[in-house]
């Protein structure tokens, strides 16, 4: 286990689900930015998509500008690796989307 801390923008990382279970569709959230969607749910069942891989590196290269991605520059982390805690958050056990959404709102707001 380590940390990195990235700066402003992209991180530079393709990321994925570690697993995809079925699930009833409970009031039974895995982290707070679910708990008001879960809420609202009554019925049915559904598909999670929980945990998040790094799956690559991607540069963050315009036609004018070419870089090299903040999570390659790290030098620590490698395709495979899981994303087990954000800003000392545990997100080991919440849902793919909901850690997308918590990166997106540390950074500056823009995929990846």
């Amino acid at each position: 286990e380590y940390t990195v801390t990235f700066g402003p923008g992209p991180l530079g990382l393709k990321l994925e689900p570690i697993t995809t279970v079925a699930a009833p569709n409970i009031a039974s959230p895995s982290s707070p930015i679910n708990a008001s969607r879960n809420a609202s749910s009554t019925s049915g069942g559904s598909t999670k998509m929980l945990g998040c891989r790094v799956v690559q590196f991607v540069n963050n290269s315009t036609p004018t500008k070419s870089t090299t991605s903040q999570a390659r520059n790290s030098g620590v982390i490698r395709s495979g690796d899981v994303v087990v805690a954000i800003d000392g958050v545990d997100v080991s056990t919440w849902e793919y989307g909901d850690v997308i959404e918590l990166l997106k709102r540390n950074g500056d707001g823009k995929d990846e």
